[in-house]
């Protein structure tokens, strides 16, 4: 273990942000409850030597009786500075603890641009940062 380990936070930001209702006004005569799909990433980016950029990706698309009734996509970004880790470590805190500190920012961003298009809020579950890294490690070693 070394000596002179850090990580903190230097700056959280929206990178990107997007929102389509490409059927609308018609899909706000639909009473059934929307289908919803969400599909999170994380991707990290080394941008010095010690900052590292991790961006939390949310894509939601909600769909009812035959009809998309939004699309809606957040990138949530984090910078983020890391020294003394060995590699298995760095990326476990890379991969796990950066994006469950982004997470309440996606969360609420998602929710409100849905909110704005029209629809009720998306409220985005917690998510297991923790397990999606031990399931993509298992993988990785079985590949």
């Amino acid at each position: 273990m070394a000596q002179d380990q850090n990580m903190r936070l230097i700056r959280i930001y929206l990178k990107d942000a997007s929102f389509e209702s490409p059927a609308t006004p018609g899909v706000f005569k639909i009473e059934a409850e929307p289908a919803i799909d969400l599909n999170i990433r994380v991707a990290v980016r080394q941008v010095s030597p010690e900052n590292y950029e991790v961006e939390l990706t949310g894509a939601v698309t909600a769909r009812a009786e035959g009809e998309t009734l939004f699309l809606c996509e957040a990138h949530q970004a984090g910078l983020f500075m890391a020294r003394g880790f060995e590699a298995a470590e760095l990326d476990r805190r890379l991969n796990v603890f950066c994006p469950k500190q982004l997470f309440p920012f996606l969360r609420e961003a998602i929710a409100s641009m849905t909110m704005r298009g029209g629809f009720a809020p998306v409220q985005i579950s917690l998510v297991d940062f923790d397990k999606i890294y031990a399931d993509r490690n298992k993988t990785a070693g079985q590949a």
